[in-house]
């Protein structure tokens, strides 16, 4: 056989139809541009790396059962390759095996192939359906990434993982069948995957990685298994068509930015689980009218529903100790907040901007209202502070247009500058003279104050 591979190994030779019956060395038939058509044989156990590897006439590959490994970059940029039908005895499909065969649209995977490599299949850009037999039980990273024509793809049980980037920028993907046992969807594993609609998490899903649905912006329904622990960074960022998510009770984290701008997305159910909503996990998703906060929840992050501009009430149940900066910036629609009884600071600017805000219950054991927190809040209209508040900050209400009278508790130390300066309506301050220590701008522009 070598002396044959050796014949063709650069060759110009016009040979287009060949059958080989024994191993096949590696860079064998690389760049052999006249072939057209091969049959591996049954014989044939291996086929080496870059063994086919630039033969652009190539349009039909059969291999046969006597086949246990395709090695890396065997059929790479066989860009004319049309059809590959892989042989029972296959177990292994190498890294880039078929890299860049940009014409190959039918791939029929023997029953007992368990591995497929990295970045195997890569821009195999006419490949439309992939179906993956019970044999299979890895997928490489990449392995099907920038496929653009992909658009259904059936997982069997034994994949645990999908790697990340697996289905990466699969642009025409609409339906994916995940396998029972799939623990781990990996990063990047679906992102910009645009055409995907829906998408059903298994019931042994525990982690879904950074960016997995990432600007998938057909996607409408995802139902969650409730064994999901794990929601990554940016998991379903810019999912522009999601209304409604429900998040199982093993989920801890909600990490950052995870749902941000799902400008759609109206309802969120969070699990009992949940103890901490990171960083901007809701930022933007202009139409979220109804948040339910499990009975667990102890951290809101910054931004975390700034720009939520259709919720309208809020409730901070006992269980939240922290709210963010920034956390419900600029809910233009916001008309009520109920404070728990373990907040014990309002961050700064965490409610700046909600200008129907017009009714807030303070937690009885708030001490610290921070700079610009209820800054242009232009309805709200009458204010009690709770008895151990000690600091409201500078520019703490700053602009409250509407803001007519306010009741400060017996434990109030300062006020900072500019507090509430603006206040146009504001006439009347109660208790304001236990107060030890008032910046000269704290009143600034409220004329119809006579202290």
């Amino acid at each position: 056989m070598a002396d044959f591979q050796t014949k063709f190994n650069n060759s110009t030779n016009n040979t287009s139809h060949i059958i080989i019956d024994s191993n096949i060395d590696p860079s064998a038939f690389e760049n052999c541009t006249s072939i057209q058509t091969v049959i591996i044989g049954p014989n044939v156990q291996t086929i080496g790396s870059n063994a086919f590897k630039n033969c652009t006439s190539l349009k039909s590959v059969i291999i046969e059962d006597g086949v246990q490994t395709i090695y890396d970059n065997a059929f790479r940029n066989c860009t004319s390759l049309k059809s590959v039908i892989i042989g029972e005895g296959v177990q292994t499909i190498y890294d880039n095996a078929f890299k860049n065969c940009s014409s190959l649209s039918n791939v029929i995977f023997g029953s007992n192939v368990e591995s497929i490599g990295q970045y195997a299949f890569v821009d195999c850009s006419s490949i439309q359906i992939i179906t993956m037999g019970p044999s299979i039980k890895t997928i490489g990273v990449g392995a099907f990434s920038c496929c653009s024509s992909l658009s259904s793809v059936t997982f069997g049980d034994n994949i645990e993982t999908v790697e990340c980037n697996a289905f990466y920028c699969c642009t025409a993907l609409q339906s994916v069948t995940l396998g029972t046992n799939v623990k781990t969807i990996g990063r990047y594993a679906f992102q910009y995957c645009s055409s995907l609609s829906s998408i059903i998490i298994g019931p042994n899903v525990e982690t879904i990685g950074d960016n997995a649905f990432y600007d998938c912006i057909a996607l409408k329904s995802v139902t969650m298994g409730s064994n999901v622990k794990t929601i990554g960074r940016y998991a379903f960022y810019h999912c522009i068509l999601l209304q409604n998510i429900v998040i199982g009770p093993n989920v801890k984290i909600i990490d950052s930015n995870a749902f941000c701008d799902c400008t759609s997305l109206k309802s969120v159910i969070i699990g009992d689980g949940v103890q901490t909503i990171c960083d901007y996990a809701f930022n933007n998703c202009t139409l979220l009218s109804n948040v339910n906060f499990g009975s667990n929840v102890e951290s809101i992050g910054q931004y975390a529903f700034a720009g939520c501009s259709s919720l309208q009430n809020l409730s901070i149940g006992p269980s939240i100790k922290t709210i963010k900066k920034h956390a419900f910036l600029c809910c233009t629609t916001l008309q009520s907040v109920i404070f728990g009884p373990n907040i014990e600071i309002i961050e700064d600017s965490t409610f700046f901007g909600c200008t129907y805000l017009s009714c807030v219950t303070m937690g009885s054991n708030v001490k610290t209202i921070g700079k610009f927190a209820f800054g242009a809040c232009s309805s709200l209209q009458n204010l009690t502070l709770g008895p151990n508040v000690e600091t409201i900050g500078a520019n703490a209400f700053y602009d409250c247009i509407a803001l007519k009278s306010v009741t400060m508790g017996p434990n109030v130390k300062s006020i900072g500058q500019y507090a509430f300066a603006g206040c146009t309506s504001l006439s009347s301050v109660i208790n304001v003279f236990n107060v030890k220590t008032i910046d000269p701008s704290a009143f600034e522009y409220c004329s119809h104050l006579v202290l």
